[in-house]
């Protein structure tokens, strides 16, 4: 009786920890992608901040000197967001993209999701989560993406995927945790080997 207890202690405990993790935060997230579950997708990642993804990689790429940033659109992203009105239009069309994202998501139109990265089938997609601090992780995606210096060819890659805990009512419990964009080391690595498109 006492062992029975005992495995039902542990069971308990561990099926907690399990709630709490990262990784079932990403796996209810990877649930709601493959069945276009907007609801799900929306619990566990911030669409406004995906949404905003195109304008940050093509900012970041103007930044890193590479005139191919989209090319003529890039340039006058990078003058419009750069200038003074540039929040007021970042919000205006942030929430134009954030509207078309969720079409996506429901029409599981993943790839153009992320600009032409394309993550890796079954479980080969998941290079593991990295605790960054109590309330923060990168979750690391493996993938392909249409290459920069091989014109016409996929360049392997990876994608870091900042993480957040989103706290519970009770106590802080129970936790999850939501995707708020890509990883800042992450985007500069992308820029060097991809060329995007959105």
């Amino acid at each position: 009786m006492k062992k029975l207890l005992f495995v039902l202690l542990a069971g308990l405990v561990l099926a907690f920890f399990v709630r709490n993790s990262p990784q079932f935060s990403v796996f209810r997230l990877q649930q709601g992608l493959a069945s276009g579950d907007l609801n799900v997708v929306m619990t566990y990642a911030d669409l406004n901040a995906f949404a905003e993804l195109p304008v940050d990689i093509t900012v970041a790429m103007a930044a890193a000197g590479m005139k191919d940033a989209a090319g003529a659109v890039g340039e006058t992203l990078v003058k419009i967001f750069g200038g003074a009105v540039g929040a007021t239009v970042k919000q205006v069309g942030g929430q134009v993209a954030a509207q078309e994202l969720r079409s996506r998501i429901e029409k599981r139109d993943l790839l153009s999701l992320l600009g032409g990265f394309a993550p890796k089938t079954g479980f080969g997609w998941y290079g593991g989560i990295q605790l960054v601090g109590v309330d923060a992780a990168i979750l690391t995606i493996e993938g392909t993406c249409p290459s920069r210096e091989l014109k016409g060819q996929s360049a392997e890659t990876r994608m870091g995927i900042d993480l957040q805990r989103v706290k519970g009512p009770i106590l802080g419990f129970p936790s999850d945790w939501r995707a708020y964009g890509v990883e800042a080391n992450s985007m500069k690595q992308l820029i060097k080997d991809c060329s995007f498109t959105f």
